[in-house]
């Protein structure tokens, strides 16, 4: 990991394309801007990782996978209109 001080109104550049710059330091908060390009996808980690979290519990408070994937399929075919032979 780089470690790099910097101070308030300074940047950073990675790449050709993303820039952070320290807009405000207040305090133990800090306030980043990020230039980067539309196609960059720019998360907080901190998020991601509760998104996550969430769909794991989901997974597991909706009973074994498999069974549940294969009731899924059965009401689809179900829902399906019988073919004529």
């Amino acid at each position: 990991m780089l470690v790099l001080k910097r101070k308030e109104g300074q940047s950073i550049d990675i790449g050709d394309d993303v820039k952070i710059v320290l807009r405000e330091i207040r305090g133990g908060h800090v306030k980043i801007g990020i230039l980067a390009p539309r196609g960059v996808r720019v998360k907080r980690s901190e998020i991601e990782e509760s998104v996550a979290i969430e769909n794991i519990k989901a997974v597991e408070s909706s009973g074994h996978l498999a069974d549940r994937l294969h009731e899924i399929v059965q009401t689809i075919d179900a829902r399906r209109p019988a073919k004529e032979e």
